[in-house]
């Protein structure tokens, strides 16, 4: 980034990978100089069945289709697309089956991207060991881990922050199809490889993390563009005929959030 004018523009399609991604919206983001895109694909809102089943909420062919979409935005703008918390839980299974769809998809549109698959499924030993040695703390007002309840779990993710997305694209990564992670840090990563500073970008991750959610008429459309800079950011709606204001910008920092002047987010080793 040159100077504080600069912007690193990031083009959030939807909420949720299946959701529905709008083409008219994604060709309006790359005409607005969009530089990335990048999408969060599952949540725990839905409960734990979908990382115990490895099974995802949206189904094959929603996640198909907005894929088809994104990935032919991403072959023709030549930026790269990042995915975050596949297959809706982001575990290895859930990885896999989002894997499967991308490749499915790219032989059809006849591409050949460089892919990254980032994985967040943790061993059981793994994670026993790391109790033992009082390096997990129980979120309030969970108690303490004990090893029973590791053993009753079929699979454990732990939630990813920026860096292993910016590791796979400083490795030139076309798509990255990555494991549990919060969702800001999907919208996070890019701007703050390419220099944003870390505060706006994760703030604007947080306000876009839902699509058009920050917008003032969230039915009106799927997504919404983010203009990150050094010491602040820009949000529009990616459909012509909605707006942003400063409550539904602001409002989204109390979304799943208690603190509006405080967000909290893992960080960690690639």
């Amino acid at each position: 980034m040159k100077d504080e004018s600069d912007t690193v523009n990031v083009l959030v399609p939807v909420g949720s990978l299946g959701a529905g991604v709008r083409e008219s919206e994604i060709e309006y983001g790359l005409a607005r100089g969009a530089h990335v895109i990048a999408s969060d694909a599952g949540s725990t809102d839905s409960g734990a069945a979908y990382l115990a089943k490895g099974e995802s909420k949206n189904n094959y062919h929603s996640v198909k289709r907005d894929l088809t979409v994104l990935m032919a935005a991403q072959r023709d703008a030549r930026i790269p697309l990042v995915i975050g918390t596949s297959g809706q839980a982001g575990g290895d299974l859930n990885v896999n089956w989002t894997r499967d769809i991308v490749l499915e998809v790219a032989a059809e549109l006849g591409m050949k991207p460089k892919i990254a698959m980032l994985y967040s499924e943790q061993a059981k030993d793994a994670v026993r060991s790391l109790s033992a040695a009082g390096k997990i703390r129980p979120l309030p007002p969970v108690g303490p881990l004990d090893d029973e309840t590791i053993d009753q779990c079929d699979h454990i993710v732990a939630a990813m922050g920026v860096e292993p997305f910016i590791a796979a694209l400083e490795q030139g990564a076309d798509i990255i199809v990555g494991g549990r992670s919060t969702d800001t840090a999907v919208l996070a990563c890019y701007p703050i490889m390419k220099g944003a500073g870390w505060g706006p970008a994760w703030h604007a991750g947080k306000t876009g993390e839902c699509g058009s959610q920050c917008t003032v008429e969230p039915l009106r459309g799927s997504g919404a563009l983010l203009r990150v800079g050094r010491d602040r950011f820009f949000v529009e709606p990616l459909s012509a005929d909605n707006t942003c204001s400063v409550h539904s910008v602001s409002a989204h920092m109390l979304y799943e959030n208690s603190d509006p002047f405080r967000l909290i987010e893992p960080g960690g080793g690639a």
